[in-house]
């Protein structure tokens, strides 16, 4: 049977590496097939909670950072010793694991930490039948964020076989969700000393070398230097760090040679003292019966105090008086580790007992043979190919209480065909992987007329124009009349509408009439389409099925993400009703060039009356912008990185064409059919082109998926709400946005 283990284990950090390595030793010794899933958390993780709740501080603390002396040698130990499964960096991929695995444990470390808090290390993408929690640790001593208990409360609902590190986790899972966890032992306490000798095959280095004591503080320990110096120099021990804060007065010992996962077990085995903030440090010396002084690395009154699990195996095992008073070190001369072992040896049978039993009992079913009534993805994209291939209609696409398309089925019409699921985008990704990608322009369109009415370079402008004489042109326009943005087809030789598709529009855009329509040209139809990387993967397995994918030219875009239509329906009237505007004839400009291309300002004219504001200052760009109220499937997009079009275009961003003032177009050509179009563009002469590095989409574009804010729901409720006013809730839940982004303007000018 195939295990899928969702762990941090990538981190330089030696606790995380060690204790993702002795749950999968464990798991193989059991006689299963474990496999680390290659997931990489969002570090950016803007917006978690309200950043003013959780000061920087304290988000450093439980960020695993080392120090890079060592990088190689993790990196090596990683690749020696784990199985990992290909990279999987959102829900959709995550959820296509539960056909290869029979089962998924979480666990161990601080992956339920409430302060970096992440649903994924809950297997929320697992069925329930399928998961275990191992040892999970929480941390802290208590959720205090409501959001994030109620979520905890439904994840932790979903777990028969769970289990904690702590007796304190233990407190609060039965607090936060009214379940009874069973306390186990952290990972590395699973192997015995002789397992851990054997696995690492690790070396006695006492016969070579001089006796030593060893540090390792993953806090500050300046101000316990003197005390360690005196006690080695008492008993004629040398002193060797091992280094994490750089500035550290004690690195003064820091070995010269690069410390990896398994050397730092080997220094703790031969050393003959340890002193040590380190859980894993104290873990280890406890394991190889190696005297050792624990440190608290946190203060007791510290709103993250992370002391309770030194605390709590110390008491286990009845080994408080390691613990180290500011003050004083403990006269222990030499410890007496055999009730210690007893007891280690107690606990582990049992925790084993638990994580065996549990991998016996769960029981596995094909998810792809099952076909939930009613329900597609959790993550829909609204892009309406699913209701357009449904036999029996009984699929529609409606604005659901977020203000976002989704499907909903009529499940007495539905004969559970399966295509739904077969076309949707979100159900299995069939993309193109970017970095696989032809080449990558710079665009400009010599058309002065383009680029002043486009976003950026014009690129689509000038295709649109080019091809139209025999292709169907379908893109997104304004709707003034109903405010939409929606997609319209343009037969071809109709130059004189293409202009209805010009600019950008940061909303979801209506596609059911005009997917409807496509499926009704003729076959023979040529068309070029262009909208945003889910609705063009919706299409694009639609047009496949339907045999016409030869004909169509598809162009996506560089999306960052749509916001609820409640922001722009209440964005809207706000402005109408603040400016005398008359809604009735409105023009919108999402980017509005008349100040410039990087001067992105939002204009909204009637004919007579206009509002103009820069983005800083206008309120739908500040909630847009930041992506706190996107569409559930923006926050686990698949299609950053990959696409199903032939060209992906969007604005080149960057210090490149930083004196740019018309705009310039990045252009990423993905098909051959693709490359024909760029190459026929710059045969006839109708823009400035130049070749750059594929690596530029990476690092001008930061392709990356935001995390959804935890308040996301609850600011969505008061956006709809009519009583409030944007500008409220900009000051409520954006606060501290703003005032980073007015010191680092302050800060840019101070260095220029």
């Amino acid at each position: 049977m195939k295990i899928g283990l969702m762990t941090w284990y990538k981190y330089h950090n030696y606790g995380t590496v060690l204790q993702a390595y002795a749950l999968y030793k464990k798991i193989r010794d059991l006689g299963y097939n474990p496999y680390m899933i290659n997931y990489k958390p969002r570090e950016k993780n803007r917006y978690l909670q309200r950043r003013k709740d959780i000061p920087q501080k304290i988000k450093n603390k439980l960020i695993h950072r080392h120090l890079d002396f060592s990088k190689v040698a993790f990196d090596d130990f990683i690749c020696k010793n784990f199985t990992e499964t290909s990279e999987c960096n959102t829900y959709i991929e995550l959820k296509e694991l539960n056909n290869q695995f029979q089962a998924f444990i979480c666990g161990s470390d601080q992956i339920w930490s409430s302060y970096v808090f992440d649903e994924k290390y809950f297997l929320n993408f697992a069925d329930e039948n399928k998961i275990i929690s191992y040892a999970p640790s929480l941390g802290s001593s208590e959720v205090t964020d409501g959001v994030v208990r109620d979520r905890m409360k439904h994840l932790i609902s979903r777990f028969k076989y769970l289990s904690v590190r702590e007796e304190t986790g233990k407190k609060i899972i039965f607090d936060v969700a009214s379940r009874d966890a069973k306390v186990t032992l952290d990972p590395t306490l699973l192997l015995s000393k002789d397992e851990w000798e054997e696995s690492l095959d690790l070396e006695t280095t006492n016969s070579k070398q001089e006796k030593y004591a060893l540090c390792y503080f993953l806090g500050s320990s300046d101000k316990y230097v003197s005390q360690i110096e005196t006690y080695a120099k008492n008993n004629g021990l040398k002193i060797i760090n091992i280094p994490f804060l750089k500035n550290a007065k004690i690195n003064k010992y820091t070995s010269t040679t690069p410390i990896g996962p398994r050397e730092f077990v080997n220094l703790i085995k031969d050393a003959q003292v340890v002193f040590t903030d380190s859980f894993h440090g104290i873990i280890f010396s406890i394991n190889f019966n190696t005297n050792f002084f624990a440190y608290k690395r946190f203060k007791d009154n510290e709103k993250l105090n992370q002391n309770s699990r030194v605390l709590d195996i110390l008491k286990k095992l009845n080994l408080e008086g390691h613990l180290v008073n500011e003050n004083f070190i403990p006269s222990i001369e030499e410890a007496d580790f055999r009730d210690v072992n007893a007891r280690l040896a107690e606990l582990r049978e049992d925790s084993l007992d638990f994580l065996s039993s549990s991998l016996k009992k769960v029981t596995f079913k094909e998810a792809e043979h099952i076909f939930n009534l009613g329900f597609i993805t959790e993550y829909c994209v609204g892009c309406s190919a699913c209701s357009q291939l449904c036999p029996t209609k009984c699929i529609k696409m409606e604005k659901n209480s977020e203000g976002f398309l989704h499907y909903a089925i009529d499940v007495e019409k539905c004969i559970k065909c399966g295509l739904c699921k077969k076309v949707c985008p979100m159900v299995q990704v069939e993309s193109h992987d970017m970095r696989k990608s032809k080449k990558l322009y710079a665009f400009k369109a010599k058309n002065l007329d383009t680029l002043a009415n486009s976003s950026s370079g014009g690129f689509s402008d000038v295709v649109a124009f080019l091809r139209n004489d025999e292709y169907y042109i379908c893109g997104c326009q304004y709707n003034n009349e109903k405010h939409i943005a929606e997609h319209i087809i343009i037969p071809p030789n109709s130059k004189e509408e293409l202009s209805k598709i010009r600019g950008s529009k940061y909303l979801q855009s209506h596609t059911f009439s005009a997917f409807q329509s496509l499926l009704k040209l003729p076959k023979d139809a040529k068309v070029i389409f262009i909208g945003t990387p889910c609705q063009v993967a919706g299409l694009d397995k639609m047009l496949k099925i339907r045999g016409l994918r030869e004909n169509y030219i598809l162009i996506d875009l560089i999306c960052h993400g749509v916001p609820s239509s409640y922001l722009w329906d209440k964005y809207f009237k706000s402005i109408v009703n603040e400016h005398n505007l008359d809604s009735t004839c409105i023009s919108v400009k999402f980017r509005d060039k008349q100040f410039g291309w990087r001067t992105r300002r939002l204009s909204i004219s009637d004919g007579r009356n206009k509002y103009v504001c820069k983005e800083s200052k206008d309120n739908f760009y500040a909630f847009f912008r930041r992506g706190v109220v996107d569409m559930k499937s923006c926050y686990e997009c698949p299609y950053r990185t990959k696409s199903s079009a032939d060209i992906r275009i969007g604005d080149y961003w960057g210090n490149r064409f930083i004196k740019d003032k018309s705009g310039v177009s990045m252009v990423i050509v993905h098909s051959e059919k693709g490359q024909e179009l760029f190459e026929e563009i710059k045969n006839n002469d109708l823009a400035i082109c130049h070749e750059y590095s594929l690596n530029e989409y990476w690092s001008i574009q930061y392709p990356e998926n935001l995390n959804e804010p935890l308040f996301r729901d609850e600011l969505i409720e008061k956006i709809k709400d009519n009583r409030t006013h944007l500008g409220q809730l900009r000051k409520e839940y954006l606060e501290y946005e703003d005032s980073l982004e007015v010191l680092r303007k302050i800060k840019n000018k101070i260095i220029k």
